[in-house]
């Protein structure tokens, strides 16, 4: 049987600005903790849902989002999609939805990390997010 989707909230921590992210081109970088009351088992290649308002992705990210990426403490870069990303949510903030494939651990500590603000980026999606039985 496939399973759903469930939404994690996640809690984006104290921002992290790098002079050297995952690359010498990424300038600045912040975890994303998965909340650990919410976890009821591990899962694998697991889509999570990443919903986040950041000044800091309005003020240094790409207006089309391209030099965002995803990865992990390990600098691996994970598959994601961006579903949306608005730059002029407010006049604040910056909006991003996306999905990324994560291998989560129950009764462990799962942090990703999200890079930023990389003038020479293109667009790094992989969309292949979606396998495992898990559906949207």
């Amino acid at each position: 049987m496939k399973k759903l989707i469930l939404i994690f909230s996640i809690m984006l921590l104290l921002v992290s600005l790098a002079s050297a992210g995952f690359s010498d081109n990424y300038a600045y970088k912040k975890n994303i903790t998965i909340n650990q009351s919410q976890l009821v088992e591990s899962l694998t290649d697991f889509p999570l849902l990443v919903n986040i308002q950041d000044s800091d992705l309005k003020n240094y990210a790409l207006a089309n989002g391209d030099d965002i990426l995803f990865a992990l403490d390990d600098n691996i870069k994970l598959d994601y999609q961006i579903e949306s990303f608005n730059q002029s949510y407010n006049s604040t903030h910056a909006n991003l939805i996306a999905w990324v494939k994560v291998n989560i651990t129950n009764g462990s500590s799962n942090v990703i990390w999200i890079y930023f603000n990389n003038s020479n980026a293109t667009n790094q999606e992989s969309r292949n997010v979606w396998s495992n039985g898990y559906k949207g």
